[in-house]
């Protein structure tokens, strides 16, 4: 499997417990792939209360391709996502969550992948994919049906966030416009690849749970804020098309 160069951006908020399994993950995998590849991993932290940020400060000064950028003030995750993705040094850019239900170990691939598409989403949905909270899964599958209805898009998983693309030819989707909110950034980046007719595809992956740590996610108040996002992007762009 050929690899090109590649940042991986991590947003935290209190992951003290996970972050450096993150990195040790990363590093087994791409010494398993024996390629010659470099890869950096971008953390982005907003404001954590556990020692996340003293943790990864710590890691930084034993890893050179670590960086850590830490926010003066809360930004939320989108915001953050962004502010990440700013600090990359490379074209191909991978985004993850810091509580390892994302499986690294699909990265290597996804970044293949992203050499022939614009962008590649680690997708529960299409066929293969899967996750180990059943509850999750179902509330997930329900959200995703609202947001293609409402969007008007074909992608199955559209709030995953475990994405990887070419920063290159999403340059015009990169603005606050559309990294904000918490999981509501990403449907809003992948409608506005949709109107530009970028080209994505969905790898099926399987989503763990979260090792340690609590989930910040609470699913009906996500549902209503999803809804209600859906409604104002799409209106967005109707009365801004994108150029084709």
């Amino acid at each position: 499997m050929h690899l090109e160069n590649f940042s991986v951006v991590v947003p935290t908020l209190n992951e003290a417990s996970n972050v450096s399994l993150v990195v040790d993950e990363l590093r087994l995998q791409m010494e398993a792939y024996k390629t010659s590849a470099k890869f950096e991993i971008v953390f982005v932290d907003d404001g954590s209360t556990d020692g996340t940020l003293q943790e990864l400060e710590r890691i930084s000064s034993s890893y050179q391709n670590v960086l850590v950028v830490e926010n003066k003030e809360r930004l939320g995750l989108g915001a953050s996502i962004l502010k990440g993705i700013e600090s990359c040094s490379y074209e191909r850019i991978v985004v993850i969550d810091a509580d390892l239900t994302h499986p690294i170990s699909e990265i290597p691939k996804m970044v293949s992948v992203a050499s022939v598409y614009d962008i590649v989403i680690g997708s529960r949905f299409c066929a293969g994919g899967g996750m180990d909270d059943r509850s999750k899964y179902i509330t997930s599958l329900i959200y995703n049906w609202m947001l293609r209805i409402l969007l008007g898009t074909q992608v199955q998983d559209s709030i995953c966030g475990f994405v990887c693309f070419q920063k290159s030819r999403v340059l015009g989707l990169l603005t606050t416009n559309n990294f904000h909110g918490y999981g509501d950034y990403f449907f809003w980046f992948l409608k506005g690849a949709t109107e530009k007719s970028l080209s994505i595809v969905e790898v099926p992956v399987h989503y763990a749970n979260r090792r340690f740590g609590k989930s910040k996610s609470n699913r009906w108040k996500m549902f209503v804020t999803y809804f209600l996002s859906a409604i104002r992007c799409n209106s967005h762009y109707k009365k801004n098309p994108q150029p084709f």
